[in-house]
């Protein structure tokens, strides 16, 4: 290769890559960012630091999955506990594929916003042994941002969490936002490809409506349930619980990341004067029938170990209560809360 052809091959290959940054960067800018549903369980994060900096004396906490989030209304519960005589607020703070193991770096948070009672709904997905479930030995980005906001000492947390999961969560703030830019193009092609189908369908209001009702139930509010506008057929669910069958949750009586998280949480909540009150979900019927006996007495156990009143509802409704296998719908939602507004009641007049 000639010397005087070195220079203008370098110069193309850095202004391609130039290009493909500046590309990058404007799609990444214009249209994912630009977009209030780029990485929700992110925005909601952020909320939620922000809404515990706020002071919630004699306020009530729900913690909890998809399954608090679609299955519990605080308008509701708020709404029957103040005719019991037991006023609070009520907050709903779910946010999807939770786990213990996933909100422990929030409970000095909770524990500086003072509220009265913490209400931790869970299920045998949180402590099954299998932690790779829904992808949990990669933590998610949204449970970093505690640890980084305040700089936590990692060295309390480190008994809950795998090598690799430590690495992410001891981040820079530089690495993590670095990290979080290059990952955003997983979204790029469902934000172009949204917004070219709305334009040709000459429905270029719905992302707008759609991201607007988003942020509103998800994103920033802490009161109304989220829920997806579907339900599944009877076949469907029933279809569903086979495939369930052949891989079902595994609940032994060891200690796992999880369960060591709840205990850390609830212990330290209690050292602090709030009171914890666990409920294991709601599930259908046809998913609890895959439930081995052990796993069942296993996950008993360890919620009496927890020295906390819990609840078990977990067969409480018949599949028509259900979207899926799992998520209650619009008429189990409304049943359930009464059902934990009473819950929360007695243990505000009674103690118990």
């Amino acid at each position: 290769m000639k010397d005087d052809t070195i220079l203008p091959i370098i110069s193309t290959v850095a202004l391609s890559i130039g290009i493909a940054l500046f590309a990058y960067f404007v799609l990444i800018h214009f249209m994912v960012d630009a977009n209030p549903q780029y990485d929700p369980p992110y925005s909601r994060m952020n909320n939620l630091l922000n809404f515990y900096e706020q002071n919630h004396t004699s306020d009530i906490f729900i913690l909890g999955s998809s399954y608090v989030m679609e299955g519990i209304d605080a308008n509701v519960v708020e709404e029957l506990m103040q005719k019991k005589k037991a006023n609070g607020s009520v907050y709903n703070l779910g946010t999807y594929a939770d786990a213990p193991q996933n909100r422990v770096g929030e409970i000095d948070y909770i524990i500086a916003s003072r509220p009265k009672i913490v209400v931790i709904g869970l299920s045998y997905r949180d402590f099954g042994d299998d932690i790779t479930f829904l992808n949990r030995t990669t933590f998610p980005n949204y449970a970093i941002l505690p640890y980084l906001k305040k700089k936590i000492y990692i060295e309390d947390f480190q008994p809950f969490f795998s090598d690799k999961q430590l690495k992410l969560i001891k981040q820079t703030q530089f690495e993590y936002d670095f990290n979080r830019f290059i990952n955003k193009r997983i979204y790029i092609y469902k934000n172009v490809d949204e917004r070219i189908q709305n334009f040709f369908s000459g429905n270029q209001s719905s992302v707008a409506n759609k991201t607007s009702r988003f942020q509103d139930i998800y994103m920033t509010n802490f009161k109304d349930p989220w829920f997806y506008g579907y339900n599944q057929t009877e076949a469907a669910k029933s279809e569903a619980a086979l495939v369930f069958g052949k891989n079902p949750i595994i609940i032994s009586e060891n200690l796992n990341q999880n369960k060591m998280a709840l205990l850390y949480m609830v212990g330290k909540a209690r050292q602090n004067n709030i009171r914890v009150i666990i409920i294991n979900m709601p599930i259908n019927n046809l998913m609890s029938e895959k439930i081995n006996k052990s796993s069942r007495h296993n996950l008993s156990n360890f919620l009496n170990f927890t020295g906390v009143p819990w609840y078990n509802y977990e067969r409480e409704y018949p599949s028509e209560y259900f979207v899926d296998l799992d998520h209650l719908n619009a008429a189990g939602r409304i049943d359930f809360s009464q059902k934990v507004a009473t819950i929360i009641a007695d243990n505000l007049i009674h103690g118990v």
